[in-house]
C-alpha cells in the first residue's frame, strides 16, 4: 500500500526526476507535497491498472530468478538515514543485494514494462551507458535508483528490466491460477487475456527477457540529487 506515512509529504525515489527537471516540472512537484502535508495523506490513492499490476506480479518472478543474495524489499518504504532529511526524502527499492557478510552492497530497481517502455527501457540497460539511463523515460528509472542508493547508504545501483518469452507464459498462467492471496482478482487478467493483449517476447527475438545494468552511481549525482531535494523542501510552504 503506497499510502503510508513514510511516503506522506515526503520527495520519493520514484518522483525523484522531476527534482531535477525544469522549474515548472520542480514547482507542480513541490505543490503536490505541500498538499500531501495540508491533507496528511498521499494524493496516490492506488487506482488499478493491469500494467502496474502485471509490474508487481513479475516482479516476484525475477526475484526468483536472482541469486540468493538479494532480498525483497518493496513492500517498505525507508527514510533517508540522516536526520536533517528524515522528514523530506523518503523510497521504496525493490531489491537489495548484500555481500557474504550480509551487508548492503547494492540497490536494485526492477520495471517489468509493456513493450515499447520495454523496449525504451532495455537499449539504455543494454548500451551500459548512464548518460543513455538519464535520458531515457526523461531519466525517471535512473533518478529512481540514485535516490534509493542514497537512502540504503551503498554505491551500487542496479537496473533490471523484464519480459517473459512466449515459452514462459503457460507456467506465469499456472501460477496465477493457483494464487492464494486477497489480490489474487488483480492478476486474474493473466489468465484471461490472449498472448497477443500481454507483454510477452518471442522466443527468439532480438531482446532476452532478463537484462541487468549493474553501475557505480557517480558522485556528483548523489550530490546533484542532494542539492535538489534541499532546494526543494526550502521552497515547501507546510
Amino acid at each position: 500500500n503506497m499510502n503510508n506515512s513514510n511516503r506522506t509529504g515526503r520527495f520519493t525515489s520514484s518522483q525523484m526526476y522531476r527534482l531535477v527537471g525544469s522549474l515548472a516540472v520542480q514547482k507542480t512537484y513541490i505543490k503536490e507535497i505541500d498538499i500531501e502535508r495540508k491533507m496528511q495523506r498521499c494524493l496516490d490513492v492506488g487506482s488499478y491498472s493491469q500494467s502496474m499490476a502485471w509490474g508487481r506480479y513479475m516482479e516476484t518472478r525475477v526475484f526468483q530468478l536472482m541469486p540468493k543474495s538479494y532480498s525483497m524489499v518493496s513492500k517498505a518504504t525507508i527514510l533517508h538515514p540522516e536526520k536533517e532529511y528524515e522528514d523530506i526524502w523518503s523510497g521504496s527499492p525493490d531489491m537489495i543485494g548484500f555481500d557474504k557478510n550480509r551487508e548492503a552492497e547494492k540497490v536494485s530497481e526492477v520495471k517489468c514494462f509493456y513493450p515499447k517502455a520495454f523496449s525504451e527501457l532495455t537499449d539504455a540497460i543494454l548500451s551500459k551507458d548512464v548518460e543513455q539511463l538519464k535520458v531515457c523515460h526523461k531519466g525517471k528509472e535512473y533518478w529512481q535508483v540514485v535516490s534509493n542508493a542514497i537512502l540504503c547508504g551503498v554505491d551500487t545501483a542496479e537496473i533490471i528490466s523484464y519480459m517473459p518469452k512466449q515459452n514462459e507464459i503457460a507456467e506465469i498462467r499456472d501460477e496465477v491460477s493457483n494464487f492464494e492471496g486477497e489480490d489474487l482478482w488483480q492478476y486474474r487478467f493473466i489468465v484471461e487475456r490472449s498472448d497477443s493483449e500481454l507483454p510477452i517476447l518471442p522466443n527468439d527475438g532480438f531482446y532476452d527477457s532478463l537484462n541487468v545494468f549493474t553501475f557505480e552511481v557517480p558522485m556528483e549525482d548523489k550530490v546533484k540529487l542532494t542539492e535538489a531535494v534541499i532546494s526543494a523542501s526550502q521552497r515547501l510552504v507546510s
